[in-house]
């Protein structure tokens, strides 16, 4: 096996991994806040934001689409997924994280909102072409700051899920 092989495994692995440990996180912090019915308490929260809800209702109604392909295509395997499932590390910033910045998850991820979408906008870039073997159009300096993103996530998912009660949003 190559050197760059090797690489582009470590750091595909590593992508994916903070991608299921952030739809985690995020599943977390919405149970704890809302509820087990978290995505009708998370429409609600933005009842007096009317352009908000409204699309979050477009981003729900994407995701349920593709919840309902999974379902017919993989049958009762699909059954544990949940609609985070159907999303992309770069969705989960756009659609929850960075969409709901101020009134959940800054006290999580600490650092300024601008910063978290410096690091979306890299592993969008990254996660891409890996996903779809095209290495070739990736810079190694690129591969090497996502590897750090994804550390640095992997530290708040961590930190999160050692913390005495799981982060629930303001």
């Amino acid at each position: 096996m190559e050197w760059h092989e090797k690489i582009e495994i470590a750091a595909w692995q590593l992508i994916s991994q903070t991608e299921k440990g952030l739809r985690q996180l995020v599943l977390q912090v919405f149970l704890n806040t809302f509820g087990d019915n978290w995505k009708l308490g998370y429409l609600n929260r933005y009842d007096r934001l009317p352009d908000k809800k409204n699309r979050l209702h477009i981003i729900f109604e994407r995701l349920e689409q593709a919840y309902q392909r999974d379902m017919e295509q993989y049958g009762s395997l699909a059954m544990n997924l949940t609609l985070l499932d159907e999303t992309y590390i770069h969705q989960l910033f756009d659609y929850f994280i960075l969409f709901s910045w101020e009134d959940i998850f800054q006290p999580i991820f600490q650092k300024e909102k601008n910063y978290w979408k410096k690091v979306k906008d890299n592993l969008e870039l990254i996660r891409n072409p890996m996903a779809h073997q095209k290495m070739e159009l990736l810079l190694e300096s690129e591969i090497k700051k996502a590897e750090e993103y994804c550390r640095e996530i992997s530290s708040i998912i961590e930190r999160s899920e050692s913390a005495e009660n799981f982060p629930t949003g303001i």
